[in-house]
């Protein structure tokens, strides 16, 4: 790219368009010379480790540095905590919270959602999300972590800065997880008197990665629809009850001839 078309992808980029989009402004404005979207990724990536000026992303997203207060800092409406490891100063753990999802936080407590979410960072840390639910049942963000390790101590640590932010308020009375055990064990430990939950989602996608291509499409669809109506069950006994009929009903419906396996096999 020449002088003038590196200049336009800096003003977009800073002017927060996505890629994609630059690449058809500059194939627009100059359709003489087609640039691909590597040589966009490219340089929008140069401008941002320009933009570090020698600091770590870490460290800019946290600490006020020459550029002005980081991304994340407390000057932007964020509170966070870190812990560094034991035997050197490498940083371990990060937690941030900002100001409005901490009142957020403190109005509806009672429930809380925890999940990881994985590759989303050049240092391969785990991103544990903290995620609750208004009145109106729409969720919203309190909070995140990054942990360097998935064990009970790391977890531990980044909810009990989330039980933190509670203080005179009440503690959640629900909390919903995978089946990561390291997880389950510290929220066990940190809020001993809420009733845990697995997460439904993560459940269904369990039993549709084991279920997947055992049968026909025809009992695919049925026991889809069985599982629907078994999750919805309001009560241990309609559970039961919706349980043996979804049996029954998949037995007699096997089109394929194929047996029938019980969900206690999941």
């Amino acid at each position: 790219m020449n002088t003038d078309q590196l200049d336009m992808v800096e003003s977009l980029h800073r002017a927060g368009v996505k890629p994609q989009e630059i690449e058809a402004a500059l194939r627009e404005k100059f359709p003489s010379v087609q640039p691909v979207l590597k040589d966009i990724y490219n340089h929008t990536a140069k401008i941002m480790r320009d933009g570090l000026l020698g600091d770590t992303p870490m460290k800019q997203s946290f600490i006020s540095s020459n550029a002005g207060a980081g991304k994340l800092s407390r000057s932007n409406g964020f509170t966070f905590y870190t812990r560094e490891s034991d035997t050197d100063d490498r940083m371990e753990e990060i937690f941030f919270c900002h100001s409005k999802s901490h009142k957020m936080w403190r109005a509806f407590p009672e429930v809380l959602m925890v999940d990881t979410a994985y590759n989303t960072n050049m240092y391969d840390w785990p991103l544990v999300q903290f995620i609750s639910v208004i009145s109106t049942s729409q969720s919203f963000c309190i909070a995140a972590a990054f942990v360097i390790r998935e064990r009970q101590r790391n977890f531990g640590w980044a909810l009990e800065k989330l039980k933190k932010m509670l203080y005179d308020c009440m503690e959640p009375r629900v909390i919903l997880t995978n089946a990561d055990q390291a997880l389950m064990n510290a929220c066990d430990a940190i809020f001993p008197n809420a009733t845990k939950n697995l997460c439904r989602w993560h459940i269904s996608e369990n039993i549709r990665r084991k279920f997947k291509g055992l049968y026909s499409k025809e009992m695919g669809t049925d026991f889809v629809y069985w599982w629907k109506v078994l999750y919805q069950s309001p009560t241990i006994p309609e559970y039961d009850h919706r349980r043996l009929n979804m049996e029954r009903h998949l037995i007699r419906d096997d089109r394929a001839g194929e047996s029938f396996v019980s969900p206690d096999s999941f």
